[in-house]
Protein backbone atom coordinates (compact mmCIF):
# COMPACT_ATOMS: atom_id res chain seq x y z
CA UNK A 1 0.00 0.00 0.00
CA UNK A 2 1.52 3.29 -1.14
CA UNK A 3 0.17 6.85 -1.20
CA UNK A 4 -1.46 8.31 -4.29
CA UNK A 5 1.97 9.73 -5.19
CA UNK A 6 5.32 10.68 -3.62
CA UNK A 7 5.21 12.21 -0.17
CA UNK A 8 4.97 15.99 -0.14
CA UNK A 9 7.74 18.11 1.34
CA UNK A 10 6.82 20.63 4.06
CA UNK A 11 8.35 24.11 4.26
CA UNK A 12 7.98 26.15 7.42
CA UNK A 13 9.05 29.72 6.70
CA UNK A 14 9.26 32.20 9.56
CA UNK A 15 6.34 30.54 11.36
CA UNK A 16 5.18 32.36 14.48
CA UNK A 17 2.07 31.60 16.53
CA UNK A 18 0.49 33.71 19.26
CA UNK A 19 -2.38 32.89 21.59
CA UNK A 20 -3.48 36.32 22.75
CA UNK A 21 -0.52 37.87 24.58
CA UNK A 22 1.35 34.53 24.68
CA UNK A 23 3.80 33.68 21.91
CA UNK A 24 4.04 29.91 21.36
CA UNK A 25 6.38 29.82 18.33
CA UNK A 26 8.80 32.44 17.07
CA UNK A 27 10.23 32.55 13.54
CA UNK A 28 10.49 28.81 12.83
CA UNK A 29 12.05 28.02 9.45
CA UNK A 30 12.79 24.41 8.55
CA UNK A 31 12.25 22.05 5.62
CA UNK A 32 10.90 18.50 5.86
CA UNK A 33 11.89 16.80 2.57
CA UNK A 34 9.31 14.72 0.74
CA UNK A 35 9.42 11.06 1.76
CA UNK A 36 11.52 11.75 4.85
CA UNK A 37 10.81 10.83 8.48
CA UNK A 38 11.48 13.75 10.80
CA UNK A 39 10.84 14.03 14.53
CA UNK A 40 10.36 17.20 16.55
CA UNK A 41 11.78 17.21 20.08
CA UNK A 42 12.29 19.76 22.83
CA UNK A 43 11.22 20.50 26.37
CA UNK A 44 7.54 20.76 27.30
CA UNK A 45 6.06 24.09 26.30
CA UNK A 46 8.39 24.79 23.38
CA UNK A 47 5.59 24.50 20.80
CA UNK A 48 6.15 21.06 19.26
CA UNK A 49 2.47 20.19 18.97
CA UNK A 50 1.63 23.72 17.86
CA UNK A 51 4.05 23.31 14.94
CA UNK A 52 2.38 20.02 14.01
CA UNK A 53 -1.06 21.63 14.17
CA UNK A 54 0.15 24.38 11.83
CA UNK A 55 1.22 21.70 9.34
CA UNK A 56 -2.17 20.00 9.70
CA UNK A 57 -4.04 23.23 9.02
CA UNK A 58 -5.59 23.09 12.51
CA UNK A 59 -3.75 26.20 13.72
CA UNK A 60 -3.26 29.45 11.82
CA UNK A 61 0.11 31.21 11.77
CA UNK A 62 0.39 34.66 13.32
CA UNK A 63 3.37 35.19 11.01
CA UNK A 64 5.17 33.26 8.31
CA UNK A 65 3.76 30.37 6.33
CA UNK A 66 3.74 26.62 5.78
CA UNK A 67 3.66 25.24 2.24
CA UNK A 68 3.73 21.80 0.66
CA UNK A 69 5.86 20.92 -2.35
CA UNK A 70 5.88 18.00 -4.77
CA UNK A 71 8.90 15.96 -5.82
CA UNK A 72 9.84 18.63 -8.39
CA UNK A 73 9.82 21.38 -5.76
CA UNK A 74 6.59 22.93 -7.02
CA UNK A 75 4.14 24.29 -4.48
CA UNK A 76 0.95 22.22 -4.19
CA UNK A 77 -2.38 22.49 -2.39
CA UNK A 78 -3.04 19.08 -0.78
CA UNK A 79 -6.41 17.56 -1.53
CA UNK A 80 -8.71 16.09 1.13
CA UNK A 81 -7.13 12.99 2.65
CA UNK A 82 -3.58 13.77 1.49
CA UNK A 83 -2.65 15.00 4.97
CA UNK A 84 -3.51 12.67 7.87
CA UNK A 85 -3.04 13.14 11.61
CA UNK A 86 -2.62 10.63 14.43
CA UNK A 87 -3.23 12.22 17.83
CA UNK A 88 -2.09 11.17 21.31
CA UNK A 89 -5.46 9.47 21.78
CA UNK A 90 -6.91 7.39 18.91
CA UNK A 91 -10.31 9.11 19.35
CA UNK A 92 -12.29 6.12 18.12
CA UNK A 93 -16.08 6.21 18.10
CA UNK A 94 -17.01 3.71 20.86
CA UNK A 95 -20.16 2.45 19.14
CA UNK A 96 -18.41 1.63 15.88
CA UNK A 97 -16.40 -1.50 15.16
CA UNK A 98 -12.71 -1.33 14.27
CA UNK A 99 -13.66 -1.73 10.61
CA UNK A 100 -16.26 1.05 10.75
CA UNK A 101 -13.84 3.38 12.56
CA UNK A 102 -11.16 2.87 9.91
CA UNK A 103 -13.69 3.41 7.12
CA UNK A 104 -15.00 6.66 8.65
CA UNK A 105 -12.82 9.15 6.67
CA UNK A 106 -13.87 7.48 3.43
CA UNK A 107 -17.51 7.52 4.50
CA UNK A 108 -17.30 11.26 5.22
CA UNK A 109 -15.69 11.73 1.80
CA UNK A 110 -18.64 10.01 0.12
CA UNK A 111 -16.77 6.87 -1.00
CA UNK A 112 -19.26 4.09 -1.84
CA UNK A 113 -19.80 1.55 0.93
CA UNK A 114 -18.31 -1.47 -0.83
CA UNK A 115 -15.14 0.40 -1.77
CA UNK A 116 -14.62 2.02 1.63
CA UNK A 117 -15.08 -1.26 3.48
CA UNK A 118 -12.64 -3.00 1.11
CA UNK A 119 -10.04 -0.30 1.68
CA UNK A 120 -10.63 -0.36 5.43
CA UNK A 121 -10.15 -4.15 5.49
CA UNK A 122 -6.92 -3.70 3.53
CA UNK A 123 -5.60 -1.24 6.13
CA UNK A 124 -6.62 -3.50 9.02
CA UNK A 125 -4.67 -6.29 7.34
CA UNK A 126 -1.66 -3.99 6.83
CA UNK A 127 -1.74 -3.07 10.54
CA UNK A 128 -2.26 -6.76 11.48
CA UNK A 129 -5.77 -6.23 12.85
CA UNK A 130 -7.82 -8.11 10.29
CA UNK A 131 -8.99 -10.61 12.95
CA UNK A 132 -10.36 -7.74 15.08
CA UNK A 133 -12.47 -5.93 12.49
CA UNK A 134 -15.78 -6.54 14.33
CA UNK A 135 -14.54 -5.60 17.79
CA UNK A 136 -15.58 -2.37 19.48
CA UNK A 137 -12.85 -0.08 20.89
CA UNK A 138 -13.62 -1.24 24.45
CA UNK A 139 -12.73 -4.79 23.37
CA UNK A 140 -9.26 -3.77 22.12
CA UNK A 141 -6.02 -3.27 24.02
CA UNK A 142 -4.39 0.16 24.11
CA UNK A 143 -1.89 -0.83 21.44
CA UNK A 144 -4.62 -2.24 19.21
CA UNK A 145 -6.67 0.96 19.54
CA UNK A 146 -3.63 2.99 18.49
CA UNK A 147 -3.15 0.72 15.48
CA UNK A 148 -6.81 1.24 14.52
CA UNK A 149 -6.15 4.98 14.72
CA UNK A 150 -3.08 4.55 12.52
CA UNK A 151 -5.05 2.45 10.02
CA UNK A 152 -7.75 5.14 9.91
CA UNK A 153 -5.12 7.80 9.20
CA UNK A 154 -3.59 5.73 6.41
CA UNK A 155 -6.83 4.63 4.74
CA UNK A 156 -6.96 7.82 2.66
CA UNK A 157 -3.48 7.02 1.27
CA UNK A 158 -1.99 10.29 2.58
CA UNK A 159 1.15 11.90 1.23
CA UNK A 160 1.89 13.43 4.65
CA UNK A 161 1.39 11.67 7.99
CA UNK A 162 1.55 13.85 11.12
CA UNK A 163 2.03 11.97 14.40
CA UNK A 164 1.39 13.76 17.71
CA UNK A 165 2.96 11.51 20.37
CA UNK A 166 0.84 8.51 19.33
CA UNK A 167 2.66 6.16 21.72
CA UNK A 168 2.93 8.38 24.82
CA UNK A 169 0.16 6.64 26.78
CA UNK A 170 1.42 3.11 26.11
CA UNK A 171 3.59 0.92 28.32
CA UNK A 172 7.21 0.49 27.25
CA UNK A 173 6.71 -2.95 25.70
CA UNK A 174 3.68 -1.88 23.66
CA UNK A 175 5.43 1.34 22.68
CA UNK A 176 8.31 -0.67 21.24
CA UNK A 177 5.83 -2.69 19.19
CA UNK A 178 4.10 0.48 17.96
CA UNK A 179 7.42 2.05 16.97
CA UNK A 180 8.14 -1.08 14.93
CA UNK A 181 4.70 -0.78 13.34
CA UNK A 182 5.14 2.91 12.49
CA UNK A 183 8.56 2.28 10.94
CA UNK A 184 7.25 -0.67 8.90
CA UNK A 185 4.30 1.36 7.61
CA UNK A 186 6.54 4.31 6.78
CA UNK A 187 8.78 2.02 4.73
CA UNK A 188 5.73 0.52 3.00
CA UNK A 189 3.89 3.75 2.17
CA UNK A 190 6.60 6.27 1.32
CA UNK A 191 4.55 9.07 2.92
CA UNK A 192 6.37 11.99 4.51
CA UNK A 193 6.22 11.55 8.30
CA UNK A 194 6.54 14.23 10.98
CA UNK A 195 6.50 12.93 14.56
CA UNK A 196 6.23 14.97 17.77
CA UNK A 197 7.71 13.05 20.70
CA UNK A 198 9.23 13.49 24.15
CA UNK A 199 11.10 10.21 23.68
CA UNK A 200 14.61 10.91 22.44
CA UNK A 201 15.31 7.20 21.87
CA UNK A 202 12.07 6.97 19.88
CA UNK A 203 13.14 9.96 17.76
CA UNK A 204 16.51 8.35 17.02
CA UNK A 205 14.94 5.00 16.25
CA UNK A 206 12.43 6.33 13.73
CA UNK A 207 13.94 9.43 12.14
CA UNK A 208 16.44 10.25 9.44
CA UNK A 209 16.83 13.64 11.16
CA UNK A 210 15.52 15.28 14.34
CA UNK A 211 14.28 18.88 14.56
CA UNK A 212 15.26 20.37 17.94
CA UNK A 213 13.19 23.26 19.32
CA UNK A 214 13.98 25.19 22.47
CA UNK A 215 12.77 28.00 24.67
CA UNK A 216 9.45 29.65 25.36
CA UNK A 217 8.37 30.80 22.86
CA UNK A 218 9.70 27.88 20.85
CA UNK A 219 12.53 28.74 18.50
CA UNK A 220 14.44 26.71 15.96
CA UNK A 221 17.64 25.32 17.47
CA UNK A 222 19.02 22.76 15.01
CA UNK A 223 18.38 19.74 12.80
CA UNK A 224 20.29 16.66 13.96
CA UNK A 225 20.91 14.02 11.26
CA UNK A 226 20.46 10.36 12.23
CA UNK A 227 22.49 7.97 10.07
CA UNK A 228 21.57 4.46 11.16
CA UNK A 229 21.15 1.25 9.19
CA UNK A 230 17.82 -0.54 9.59
CA UNK A 231 19.21 -3.21 11.92
CA UNK A 232 20.89 -0.57 14.09
CA UNK A 233 17.55 1.15 14.72
CA UNK A 234 16.20 -1.99 16.35
CA UNK A 235 19.25 -2.50 18.59
CA UNK A 236 19.43 0.23 21.19
CA UNK A 237 22.57 -1.29 22.68
CA UNK A 238 24.67 -1.01 19.50
CA UNK A 239 27.38 1.66 19.41
CA UNK A 240 25.83 3.54 16.48
CA UNK A 241 22.47 3.91 18.26
CA UNK A 242 24.08 4.96 21.55
CA UNK A 243 26.25 7.50 19.74
CA UNK A 244 23.26 8.99 17.88
CA UNK A 245 21.21 9.20 21.08
CA UNK A 246 24.11 10.77 23.00
CA UNK A 247 24.56 13.40 20.30
CA UNK A 248 20.85 14.28 20.46
CA UNK A 249 20.96 14.50 24.26
CA UNK A 250 23.92 16.88 24.05
CA UNK A 251 21.97 19.02 21.61
CA UNK A 252 18.99 19.15 24.00
CA UNK A 253 21.37 20.17 26.79
CA UNK A 254 22.60 23.05 24.63
CA UNK A 255 19.03 24.33 24.21
CA UNK A 256 18.62 24.30 27.99
CA UNK A 257 21.89 26.13 28.50
CA UNK A 258 20.81 28.75 25.97
CA UNK A 259 17.49 29.20 27.78
CA UNK A 260 19.29 29.69 31.11
CA UNK A 261 21.54 32.38 29.60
Amino acid sequence: MRPAGPGYGIRFEGVSVRFGATEALCDISVDVPGGSFRSVVGESGCGKTTLLRVAAGLQACSGGSVTFVDDRGHRVMPRDGEIAVCFQEPRLLPWRSALANVALPLELAGVPRRERLARAREMLAVTRLDAAERRLPAQLSGGMRMRVGLARALVTQPRVLLLDEPCSALDDFTREEMDDEIWRLYQATGATCLLVTHGLAEAVRLSDAVIVLGGQPGRMHSVQPVALAHQQRADRSCDAFVDALSALMREIARTRAGAVR
